[in-house]
């Protein structure tokens, strides 16, 4: 949604989230990342990615609807780290996103969330969220990927 480019625009995203699952009506929202815009911070503003990112957990609240998230390559490109965002992430009701798995996994938000069938008694499917990072793929420039030890947790 890249929140943060200025008020215009966010009211915007808010039409755009409303207009969307109006019409879709899921049962669910999977956030794939880049809530906001963090090259947009002009380094001084405190509580910058905060307030920004706020905005679409607030909206989402205000729908009903919950969700979970993992941060895109330009969330954490502001005054937040990915793991303070993922803790903010967190914090609100209606999100579903879980801490890292692992402590050690590379990124922040690498989770599964199980999936029940209709009785609630057994698993049916599985979303799984991996956290891709923001810059530098194992030593390339450019943006970053998924780790080995992502892979590896994911695999297990």
């Amino acid at each position: 949604m890249h929140y943060g480019e200025g008020d215009e625009k966010d009211a915007k995203n808010d039409a755009a989230i409303e207009a969307i699952l109006g019409f879709e009506k899921p049962d669910f929202v999977a956030n794939t990342g880049d809530v906001i815009s963090g090259y947009m911070w002009n380094g001084e503003d405190p509580n910058w990615a905060q307030i920004h990112y706020s905005k679409m957990m607030n909206k989402l609240s205000e729908l009903g609807y919950n969700w979970g998230s993992t941060a895109g390559n330009h969330d954490s490109q502001a005054d937040l780290t990915r793991q303070q965002i993922s803790d903010l992430d967190v914090s609100f009701d209606m999100s579903m996103t879980k801490p890292n798995a692992e402590p050690n996994l590379t990124h922040a938000f690498n989770y599964m969330l199980p999936i029940y069938d209709e009785n609630g008694e057994d698993i049916a499917t599985r979303l799984w969220f991996l956290d891709t990072g923001d810059h530098g793929c194992l030593g390339m420039s450019g943006y970053d990927c998924v780790h080995p030890d992502q892979v590896d947790w994911f695999r297990q």
